[in-house]
C-alpha cells in the first residue's frame, strides 16, 4: 500500500468519526456562553453582579442568567441593525460565533462541504441554533430579509409575485420589536424587491402594473416612518408623480424635528425649498 492509499484511508477513518455538530437548546448555549465571557471578559462579569447587586460567589447562578440576557438581547439588536443595513455577511457572522462551533464541528463541516462551505454555512448555523428559542426569531429574521436581498439583487427566474407577497408577508408579522426606523428600512428592503420582480417582468402585461403599485405602497409606508435623508431622498427618487409630494414634503419635515448632522440638515431644506418651488 502506498503513502498516498494510507492517507485516503486516514483521512476516511477520520471522517468517519466526526458527527454533525449537535443542535444547541439553551442550557446548552447559555453553558457556553458564560464560560466564554468568564475567560475572556471578567470585567463583565464584575460589572453585572454591581448593576444587580450580586454576590460574585453565592449568586453564580443568578449573575449567569442576567448575563445570558442582556448578551441575546445585544445579539438579536446588532443583527437587527446589520440585517436592516444590509450587511447580511456581518449579521451571520455574529451568529456563527453564537454557535460556538468546537475544531470538530469546523473539520466536519469543512469535510462535508470542501470548497462550498461559505455559501453553505447558513444551513450549519440555522440547524445550530434552531434549538435555542430565544434567538430563532431573529435568525428567521435574518434569513428572511437575506432572501428578499438575494431576489432584487439577481436574476432569479424563479421569483414571482405570489414569492415576494409571501416574504412581503413574513415581514408584516415579524414579531421583533422594530423601531419605526428599522420598520422603514425594513418597507424599503421590500420595495426593491418589487422593483427588481416589475423589471423582470416587463413583457407582463395586468401584472406589471400590480407590482408597480406594490412598490410604491412600500415607499410611502418607508416615508411614513423614517426621518433618514438618504433613505426619504431615495423614495422620492422612484415617486415622481405630483401625487406624491405631500408624502415626501412630510418625511422631510418630520425629519427636520429629528437630530440631524449639519450636512444631512442642509440637504433635507434644500429638497424642501425645490419641493415647494415646484408646487408653485
Amino acid at each position: 500500500m502506498t503513502n498516498t492509499d494510507n492517507q485516503q484511508e486516514s483521512d476516511e477513518q477520520q471522517f468517519v468519526r466526526l458527527t454533525r455538530p449537535v443542535v444547541l437548546d439553551s442550557a446548552l448555549l447559555k453553558a457556553a456562553m458564560t464560560k466564554d465571557i468568564l475567560s475572556n471578559n471578567p470585567e463583565y462579569v464584575s460589572d453585572i453582579a454591581q448593576r444587580y447587586n450580586l454576590d460574585p460567589q453565592q449568586d453564580q447562578a443568578s449573575i449567569a442568567d442576567k448575563l445570558y440576557e442582556e448578551q441575546i438581547d445585544t445579539i438579536t439588536e446588532i443583527c437587527i441593525a446589520n440585517t436592516l443595513d444590509e450587511n447580511i455577511v456581518a449579521a451571520y457572522e455574529l451568529l456563527q460565533n453564537v454557535c460556538y462551533f468546537s475544531p470538530e464541528d469546523i473539520h466536519y463541516m469543512q469535510m462535508t462541504e470542501g470548497e462550498n462551505l461559505p455559501s453553505n454555512v447558513t444551513q450549519y448555523i440555522n440547524e445550530r441554533l434552531s434549538g435555542v428559542s430565544e434567538l430563532m426569531p431573529v435568525v428567521d429574521f435574518t434569513n428572511t430579509v437575506n432572501e428578499a436581498i438575494l431576489y432584487s439583487t439577481n436574476d432569479c427566474p424563479d421569483f414571482t409575485l405570489y414569492k415576494a407577497n409571501q416574504l412581503k408577508e413574513k415581514f408584516d408579522e415579524c414579531n421583533l420589536k422594530l423601531t419605526n426606523e428599522e420598520k422603514g428600512k425594513l418597507s424599503f428592503i421590500a420595495s426593491k424587491m418589487y422593483r427588481k420582480l416589475s423589471q423582470q417582468n416587463v413583457f407582463m402585461q395586468d401584472n406589471g402594473r400590480a407590482v408597480d403599485f406594490h412598490e410604491k405602497e412600500c415607499l410611502h409606508k418607508t416615508l411614513s416612518l423614517t426621518s433618514d435623508y438618504k433613505l426619504i431622498s431615495h423614495c422620492q427618487n422612484r415617486l415622481q408623480d405630483a401625487k406624491d409630494e405631500q408624502d415626501i414634503i412630510s418625511a422631510y419635515q418630520y425629519a427636520l424635528s429629528k437630530k440631524q448632522s449639519r450636512n444631512d440638515l442642509y440637504k433635507i431644506n434644500v429638497a424642501l425649498s425645490s419641493l415647494y418651488i415646484d408646487k408653485t
